[in-house]
């Protein structure tokens, strides 16, 4: 039997009653009690075992109403039935009298409530509270089941989550955080969030950080940590309040990921940057800066010739030659750490380098320093310039000998095997699984501070009085390591001294490299053209190469050159070019001539190598590549060695 009401609608959700009743005017009057209550509802009566089960099937009660006593079946069973199948189903007991020990036993077995059949006024609240209850444990099991959902979520996200107290102590932690700090959450829930800060240096930043959250304004920004280890890490890190009903702050929550290794990421390509905009800029000037430089020690060393021996001019014009020397030295160090210099790199032996290096060190280093050179490494071959090495170990060394100027103290050169396999953690990000030949430069000077070392590689950074130092030296050495493939690295501590350690890869050779025979110089007789668009280099170059014997044809016009050279190719011994010229560059000169005379060799000068290498010069047929500004000695050299290399025509 089924029957529906349909009162008050509007103000209450239907419900589906089954009954378990074999009197039908009982049932009756329950659900004339639960109507006159505005309950809405639809009902169901059975009265057998079978009927009940199926009911409970296809009707899908929200409620049983159970008499305990039927001729075929009883509620105690009935009860049964419902917390095996359906656990969260009510069941009200509406019966006769009953004693207390079956009172009792209907509690124990599960049901919800019991009301007597002789007074039924308690079955509308009865049932509005069984009701009332299941669709709160439904909540309550809805709000646990996200509640997990989220907390599996938390603990699985690789950001770290952290809840703080509004007295700035943990009250949780997710994995993700505990493995962000190397802490267990037994070492941080009940502690204060200071535990973490950053060497204890970070106490007035802080405060403004929880000010402005407690404030109602989320924050977001860096913040430095201190893991367990020791190590300092930054967070990137959201922290938002939260606030109970009466709008009281209860919480904070921190959501934070680790940014450490960007921004040593994001150092090293500001590092990078900068590096690149000074080399842009050193390629910019290098040329015209290297003309003007050739000039002045072109015209000087023409004065130094003609002064008297002894005089105070030629005394004058050799210091004014050894500060041109100087400026282009300058330039060559700026473009070896731009890495726009070309250098002659070939399998190097690194002992006999660093050897001679030392004996000049020792040289100039003050007896105060006592110096010890180890030589430990069984294969030191590298490719490298041997120039390169030696202007390498002299920056170092004459920096650690600067730390030791004013106590003395001890300065130590080594040369190790070191090999990195794929499972080690080489000291450097750049090296990669391989050997290498490891040079250190071991001081016991002053040391540096942290802020200091961060900056040691910066070009014209220096720590040197005025005067003393022009700060390219390590940027140098640290373009001359990279470029070479290999890593440096620095430890240091006030007043602890300071090591730098090299690391360049071997090369997988044994071969010895050959070194060039040193040749006697000197000038003849030949015929040479020589070109470049500078006035004054064609000034120079007439006098020097003159002085030096050769007869001179020289022009500042590559087309004039040309036109020279066309009327009597075979004259020429030699040809001697500036790259960068107005109408015409030094390498298009020097196709059309080699096109007339495919021997004739052709020294091409610059005083920027960035558009053309030593070995495409070569490839192009031109036989020697040099760099501006040359001294008198070094195109005396150059030019016997490319005349003497070939019988000419």
């Amino acid at each position: 039997m089924e029957t529906t009401t349909g009162q008050n609608e509007k103000e209450r959700p239907e419900l589906r009653i089954l009954m378990l009743e074999d009197v039908v005017e009982d049932a009756e009057l329950a659900q004339h009690e639960l109507r006159q209550n505005g309950i809405i509802f639809t009902a169901h009566v059975v009265d057998t075992r079978e009927s009940f089960v199926t009911a409970l099937q296809e009707f899908s009660p929200d409620i049983v109403l159970a008499d305990y006593s039927l001729p075929s079946f009883n509620g105690l069973t009935a009860l049964a039935i419902i917390r095996e199948q359906y656990p969260d189903l009510p069941f009200i007991f509406v019966t006769g009298a009953v004693g207390e020990e079956l009172t009792i036993e209907f509690l124990k077995k599960g049901a919800t409530d019991y009301v007597l059949k002789d007074k039924l006024g308690r079955l509308p609240p009865a049932v509005e509270r069984a009701i009332a209850e299941r669709d709160e444990r439904k909540e309550l099991a809805r709000t646990e089941k996200e509640r997990a959902r989220l907390s599996e979520a938390v603990g699985n996200i690789v950001e770290g989550v952290a809840i703080v107290s509004p007295e700035l102590t943990f009250e949780y932690v997710n994995p993700g955080f505990l493995r962000m700090t190397g802490c267990s959450s037994d070492e941080l829930l009940g502690k204060n969030v200071r535990a973490l800060e950053r060497n204890g240096d970070c106490d007035a930043g802080y405060d403004a950080v929880w000010e402005q959250v407690a404030a109602g304004s989320p924050w977001a920004g860096r913040l430095s940590h201190k893991r367990k280890d020791g190590t300092d890490t930054i967070h990137e890190t959201t922290i938002s309040s939260l606030r109970d009903a009466s709008g009281a702050l209860s919480a904070y929550v921190a959501v934070s990921r680790d940014v450490t290794q960007e921004v040593h990421l994001e150092e090293r390509l500001r590092q990078a940057q900068k590096m690149e905009a000074i080399g842009t800029l050193a390629g910019g000037i290098a040329h015209d800066f290297n003309n003007i430089l050739a000039a002045i020690i072109g015209f000087t060393e023409l004065s130094v010739d003609d002064a008297p021996e002894g005089s105070l001019i030629k005394r004058n014009m050799n210091n004014v030659l050894k500060a041109g020397i100087r400026g282009r030295d300058l330039v060559k160090q700026i473009l070896i750490f731009s890495h726009k210099s070309d250098s002659k790199r070939a399998p190097l032996h690194l002992s006999p380098v660093v050897a001679e290096t030392f004996k000049l060190l020792r040289a100039t280093t003050p007896t105060t320093v006592a110096m010890e050179l180890r030589m430990n490494a069984s294969s030191d071959e590298v490719l490298a310039d041997p120039t390169e090495i030696s202007q390498l170990l002299m920056n170092l060394g004459a920096n650690a000998a600067y730390a030791m100027r004013d106590n003395g103290g001890y300065l130590e050169i080594a040369l190790n095997d070191i090999e990195f396999r794929t499972d080690s953690h080489p000291p450097h990000p750049d090296l990669t699984p391989g050997a290498y030949v490891e040079v250190s430069i071991k001081d016991t000077g002053c040391g540096m501070d942290a802020a200091t070392k961060s900056r040691i590689f910066e070009p014209f950074f220096t720590t040197k009085e005025r005067g003393q130092g022009t700060g390219l030296g390590l940027a140098v050495v640290h373009g001359i390591v990279q470029s070479l493939g290999g890593a440096i690295t620095v430890s240091s501590e006030p007043d602890r001294g300071t090591t730098f350690t090299v690391f360049l890869p071997k090369i997988a050779r044994e071969e010895e490299a050959q070194p060039e025979m040193a040749q006697e110089v000197a000038g003849g007789t030949e015929r040479v053209l020589f070109v470049d668009d500078e006035e004054m280099l064609v000034e120079i170059a007439r006098e020097i190469l003159g002085r030096l014997g050769y007869e001179v044809v020289a022009t500042t016009d590559a087309s004039e050159a040309l036109r020279i050279f066309s009327a009597e190719p075979h004259r020429f011994h030699c040809v001697i070019t500036d790259y960068t010229m107005p109408k015409a560059t030094g390498v298009g000169l020097a196709k059309d001539l080699i096109t007339m005379r495919p021997n004739i060799p052709i020294i091409l000068c610059t005083g920027y190598t960035e558009m053309i290498s030593r070995d495409e010069a070569r490839a192009l047929g031109i036989r020697e590549f040099v760099m501006k500004p040359l001294v008198k000695r070094e195109i005396a050299e150059t030019i016997r060695r490319v005349l003497d290399s070939k019988a000419q025509d």
